[in-house]
């Protein structure tokens, strides 16, 4: 298991959300909140508050990032 993987397990059994950039999708770079809720395989299932819907990333598209990281409009 990654560390990545080992950090959206231990968010899945806390029920704690994590802030993360996902380098796919409509959005690729943006900073997302999101409640992970299940592995499989390569990928992550959540309940994203930043769309309000739910949402499948590709875990080795994803990073985990500080809350207080910078949105990808900030960093232009």
């Amino acid at each position: 298991m990654t560390s990545i993987e080992q950090q959206l397990s231990e968010a899945i059994a806390s029920g704690e959300a994590l802030s993360v950039t996902y380098a796919g999708g409509s959005q690729p770079g943006s900073k997302r909140m999101i409640v992970p809720r299940r592995l499989e395989d390569d990928k992550i299932f959540t309940w994203c508050l930043t769309s309000n819907a739910w949402r499948r990333f590709f875990i080795s598209k994803l990073t985990i990032v500080p809350d207080d990281a910078p949105t990808t409009q900030e960093q232009s």
